[in-house]
């Protein structure tokens, strides 16, 4: 379990956002929604140490700060909207460097890395896509491979920064189908940031925004037979 208690993160002395009860398990997925600039990516990035100024919180019950960046990279995995990659990588060994915590120097990659790499495109279904390079690839494309890479790290949470942001309806259906598979067939603990609300509303129970007035990370309670532009004022204001 990821636990967040009285937990803030702070950027040049400034507050952006604090949660004060937060905890995800296993086998659960939780949607993060809210304004643009009101925390949500930095508050993923701030779960891998990857800003400044953020508090320690516990993971399977010990302080984030005690785990050294290979244990950490074992654990949790953090998918961006876009991959920031050389175009001309290709994709097969774009998802061997989800195997990098596991490796030993001048090792080179073992018989269990290329089966990973073989047993994720086959799950994700992208066994065509394997010797092409990242530039010719879709967004939705390029977004499965991105997730292809964190399953290839073998984590217990995973982190997806906006991963519909840039596909279309068909592919968006897609990945949060793909969500709900790997919670619950891997068991693994999922966080999503999204602006998809019309999708979530009706659909998923744990869904948390961050309140711009008090910046704070809150669960959202769905009023019975409520619509969605009353939903959507909660979250957004009017």
């Amino acid at each position: 379990m990821i636990q967040l208690k009285d937990y803030k993160v702070k950027a040049g002395g400034k507050l952006l956002f604090r949660a004060e009860r937060f905890s995800i398990e296993k086998g659960e997925i939780c949607f993060l929604v809210g304004k643009n600039g009101s925390g949500k990516s930095t508050f993923l990035k701030s779960l891998i140490r990857h800003t400044a100024e953020e508090q320690t919180y516990l993971i399977e019950g010990k302080p984030s700060r005690s785990w050294t960046p290979k244990e950490l990279a074992k654990k949790i995995a953090y998918v961006p909207s876009k991959i920031q990659l050389n175009d001309f990588t290709r994709v097969e060994d774009f998802l061997m460097m989800g195997r990098y915590p596991y490796g030993k120097p001048f090792s080179g990659s073992s018989r269990q890395d290329e089966e990973l790499v073989n047993q994720t495109l086959r799950l994700l279904q992208i066994e065509e896509l394997r010797t092409q390079f990242i530039h010719q690839l879709s967004d939705g494309q390029q977004q499965l491979v991105s997730i292809g890479r964190a399953l290839v790290q073998e984590v217990d949470y995973l982190l997806l920064d906006e991963p519909t942001a840039f596909l279309d309806y068909y592919n968006k259906v897609r990945i949060f189908r793909l969500a709900e598979q790997l919670s619950r067939e891997k068991n693994m603990g999922i966080i999503v940031v999204t602006h998809d609300i019309e999708y979530l509303v009706k659909r998923y129970d744990q869904i948390t925004f961050i309140d711009t007035h008090s910046k704070t990370i809150v669960p959202l309670i769905q009023p019975a037979n409520a619509d969605l532009e009353t939903i959507v004022k909660k979250i957004y204001g009017d």
